[in-house]
């Protein structure tokens, strides 16, 4: 996935950001500031895989308290 982002910005005049930056944001489950994190919640209700566990007594996105909600 990096090698086809770096093919992409490869042929951009000046790219704006890294591929590795490009593909934490898409793919990386573990930057804060990704989306991965946020489609997985979305996707399942319920995640058990580190850092996306669903906080207890919550399925994602359905019985959020105010607090799973900001982190979500």
């Amino acid at each position: 996935k990096i090698k086809i982002i770096n093919s992409v910005l490869s042929k951009i005049q000046s790219p704006i950001h890294t591929a590795k930056f490009i593909y934490d944001i898409r793919y990386n489950k573990r930057v804060k500031y990704g989306f991965e994190q946020l489609w997985q919640k979305a996707t399942h209700l319920i995640t058990s895989q580190v850092p996306l566990q669903t906080e207890e007594n919550n399925l994602n996105f359905v019985f959020s308290d105010k607090e799973a909600i900001i982190s979500q």
